[in-house]
C-alpha cells in the first residue's frame, strides 16, 4: 500500500469514528429533551438504542476500538432488558 493509500485509509477510519461519536452525541441530546419539550418515553429510548445496535453491532473490533465496542454492547444490553 502506497503512502497516499495509507493516509486515505486512516482518514476514512477517522471519519467513520467521528461519525459514530457525533451520532452518539446527537442521541444523548435527544435523550435530554425532545422537540416537544416532553420527557423522552420508553419507545423513543428503544428506537434510539435499536438504531445504534442495528447500525453498529459487530462493527467494532474489541481490540482496536474498545470504547466503541463497549458502548454498543451497553446499548444492546439495555435494549434487551427494556424488552423483557
Amino acid at each position: 500500500m502506497n503512502r497516499e493509500a495509507k493516509f486515505l485509509s486512516k482518514s476514512s477510519a477517522l471519519e467513520q469514528n467521528l461519525d459514530f461519536w457525533t451520532y452518539i452525541y446527537n442521541c444523548c441530546q435527544r435523550f435530554e429533551t425532545n422537540e416537544s419539550g416532553n420527557e423522552v418515553n420508553q419507545e423513543s429510548v428503544k428506537l434510539i438504542l435499536g438504531t445504534i445496535v442495528e447500525s453498529y453491532d459487530k462493527h467494532f473490533d474489541p481490540v482496536e476500538k474498545f470504547h466503541e465496542y463497549v458502548l454498543v454492547l451497553l446499548c444492546k444490553s439495555i435494549l434487551e432488558n427494556i424488552n423483557k
